[in-house]
């Protein structure tokens, strides 16, 4: 969520807060600045998983890449979804996407 712009924000944004300091406390993270995207994936996964609930989870920790894919014609979201899908392997990461990865041959 960003942050308050309208006086009329304010009850969204305070109720958003007292969300993610029950969740960081549930989850053992309640020390130090915590923001919303900190406990995305906690949010989600108490979250009665409401269509809505997703649709907001998805704009706030994809938000950006979404963005840039669309901006640029880019394919950053092909990639991040490739790389979670190998466990964070670089190579097979790689060969999904369709790269070429054997050692460049000498000469």
């Amino acid at each position: 969520m960003a942050p308050a712009q309208q006086l009329s924000d304010i009850s969204a944004a305070v109720g958003q807060a007292r969300e993610v300091v029950q969740i960081s406390r549930r989850f053992g993270t309640g020390t130090g600045v915590i923001l919303s995207r900190d406990v995305g994936v906690q949010r989600l996964l108490a979250a009665d998983l409401v269509p809505a609930a997703l649709t907001t989870f998805i704009a706030e920790q994809l938000g950006s890449v979404i963005a840039s894919d669309t901006t640029h014609s880019a394919d950053l979201g092909r990639t991040l979804d490739a790389y979670l899908a190998t466990r964070g392997s670089k190579a097979r990461t790689a060969v999904v996407l369709g790269f070429d990865v054997s050692p460049a041959m000498p000469g």
